[in-house]
């Protein structure tokens, strides 16, 4: 038969990262590939692909501990491999990943040695990223020009919290109460943020010269909550050049008093919220912020603007200060001083929903922030990924990277999987519908053969109430009110053969996204859809057939048609779900599993008047 022609390549001298490495082929050593990509139903994530690659060792070619061996030092876990295939004139990608390790066995009384490659394709290698678990970091550095940072997230309550920028980190001042306040962390309120309970008075020391320092404009941003202390002395103040800031609230009567002096002229700003307004029981973030020459102070609590000063002046100008912060019985969190006034309501609002560990983004903006943090750069997006308007709120702070990506893509209601080239691939809400090769008919097999392409002896069509979704549930964010959802349900498909739920957890910000999203799937998952045995589909002897074959990917279109000994011909329209290949020397196997549930539905756009499309 005229079976492809099998390279097995392995990039001995590159990274993991590598998106264009040397290749060595190692193809007349091998005895035994398989491979599996794809998922095991309509309703679950792809998982990751896998590879097994059996290597001839009877030179040691390929033993990490035969020092005098050619790649010795050479054979370690994660180096790049690829499967391809010949057909005709052109290659084919079969499966691209990385390699687990190397592990040597001796049969035959030692007369036979193999290594057998256990390989595993990007998803596997994402699995193990970690990214920040801070974004509120992240935006305080790439939107701000700070003059220090302290995280607070220093473990207990330590003699000193570590300043991040310059290295001007805050200590126990002398004079500093003998009372404590434990920890009190933020979670849930501050989802994405650690805390140190500053309850102690902390300060920046003053003995270096460099400390001393004279802004002529200022913005001061930190997450704070007060401790009630016996004598009700907390807050928070600072000092610099020719300013000073005083934050001191009241929790008897949950209100705050705000100073600010500019002590070059001997201006004072005052204020003090009504009673009852600020509550000290719960963290908030604070914000204050003045223009170029220290005029005009803005001070913002949980992102809205409450300035409302009385301003005095004609006071005795200071001398300039060496600059200072005293944290006096507070817990707080990210702490961040810089220079440059002129903040906004539009930065206040921003650094609240942060320090609420929220993100109102595009689920393409927050794919993109998340796989900008890794080293991992071969990367794609369906063509209509770009211009989605679903948007992602709540931010992770587990720190794992996969997770989160796979969450941003149930927010979408697209999927991800690694393409047989390496690629991994993100995909929008719709590109199983509007896809060119999902909407296409790639290939067409049958049992009959002539035209199409003939598959193996065995086929089974059945119905699965197993196989159907008819109660959706989608769990999206509120803000720091906590967790919420949207069940849809289709009393008709439940009536007919019971109950089958599912749960998407997603970032959605709000009901209305939640419930278009739960719309659909519960659209598409209600129906009751043939369930369709997988294909062995390398059984053709043409060379053109094996070119068509490996040329598929998966969610990509196909029909399969049988025809019975009696009656009529039955023909099934599917998406790929995965496609699996067994190859020994002179045998090739392919085996294609499809899932009918995304085919044989109206898409605007894309579906003609008439045709045999349903419009739901």
């Amino acid at each position: 038969m005229a079976y492809p022609t099998t390279i097995v390549e392995i990039a001995f001298d590159g990274t993991p990262y590598d998106v264009s490495p040397t290749w060595t082929a190692v193809t007349s050593y091998v005895r035994l590939v398989n491979t599996s990509r794809g998922r095991s139903d309509d309703f679950t994530d792809f998982d990751t692909g896998t590879a097994q690659v059996v290597l001839d060792n009877r030179s040691r070619l390929f033993d990490p501990f035969y020092t005098s061996g050619t790649y010795y030092g050479k054979l370690l876990p994660r180096k790049q491999i690829r499967v391809r295939a010949t057909s005709g004139a052109t290659t084919y990608d079969v499966f691209r990943g990385y390699i687990a390790g190397w592990p040597v066995s001796f049969t035959e009384a030692g007369l036979d040695s193999t290594v057998t490659l256990q390989c595993f394709d990007a998803l596997g290698l994402l699995a193990t990223e970690t990214i920040t678990d801070d974004w509120y970091e992240t935006y305080l550095r790439a939107n701000q020009t700070l003059k220090s940072y302290w995280k607070c997230n220093d473990n207990g309550n330590q003699s000193t919290i570590v300043d991040s920028i310059r290295g001007f980190n805050l200590n126990i001042s002398a004079a500093a109460p003998t009372y404590s306040f434990p920890f009190v962390p933020y979670q849930p309120q501050l989802e994405g943020l650690t805390g140190n309970s500053a309850a102690l008075s902390y300060y920046v020391p003053s003995t270096a010269s460099t400390d001393r320092t004279t802004p002529t404009a200022l913005q001061l941003s930190f997450v704070a909550l007060t401790a009630v202390v016996p004598n009700g002395n907390s807050g928070v103040q600072y000092f610099a050049g020719s300013m000073t800031f005083y934050f001191l609230p009241d929790p008897p009567n949950a209100k705050v008093t705000l100073t600010y002096v500019r002590t070059s002229d001997g201006t004072r700003w005052d204020q003090t919220t009504a009673t009852g307004s600020y509550n000290t029981a719960v963290p908030h973030h604070i914000y204050f912020t003045t223009d170029t020459g220290g005029i005009n102070p803005k001070i913002y609590i949980d992102g809205r603007d409450v300035s409302n000063w009385t301003v005095t002046t004609g006071g005795t100008p200071a001398s300039a200060n060496v600059e200072n912060v005293v944290i006096n019985n507070h817990t707080m969190q990210e702490f961040a001083i810089s220079h440059v006034g002129g903040g906004t309501s539009v930065i206040a609002a921003a650094l609240y929903q942060y320090s609420l560990g929220l993100k109102n983004e595009t689920t393409y903006t927050r794919a993109q922030a998340l796989v900008a943090q890794t080293s991992y750069t071969n990367v794609a997006y369906s063509t209509n990924y770009s211009a989605t308007t679903n948007y992602a709120n709540a931010i992770e702070n587990t720190g794992q990277f996969l997770p989160q990506l796979k969450k941003t893509q149930d927010t979408e209601g697209g999927d991800i999987f690694s393409r047989k080239d390496g690629t991994v691939l993100l995909t929008d809400r719709n590109y199983v519908y509007n896809n060119t090769k999902s909407s296409t008919v790639q290939v067409a097999f049958s049992d009959a053969g002539g035209a199409t392409l003939k598959y193996g002896k065995e086929l089974t069509l059945d119905y699965d109430a197993d196989n159907i979704r008819n109660s959706v549930t989608v769990n999206y964010t509120s803000g720091y009110l906590g967790a919420n959802n949207y069940i849809a349900n289709n009393t008709t498909s439940t009536a007919s053969v019971g109950k089958v739920s599912d749960t998407i957890d997603t970032y959605l910000p709000d009901l209305a996204s939640a419930t278009t999203l739960a719309d659909l799937q519960l659209g598409v998952g209600a129906a009751l859809k043939p369930r369709v045995s997988p294909l062995e589909v390398g059984v053709t002897n043409t060379t053109a057939d094996w070119s068509t074959i490996l040329g598929l990917e998966l969610l990509e279109r196909i029909t399969v048609t049988r025809t019975p000994t009696t009656g009529n011909a039955i023909t099934q329209t599917m998406l790929i779900n995965s496609i699996d290949h067994t190859i020994r020397p002179g045998v090739w196997q392919t085996t294609i599993t499809g899932s009918t549930r995304y085919t044989g539905w109206f898409t605007l756009d894309v579906s003609a008047l008439d045709g045999t499309d349903i419009l739901v």
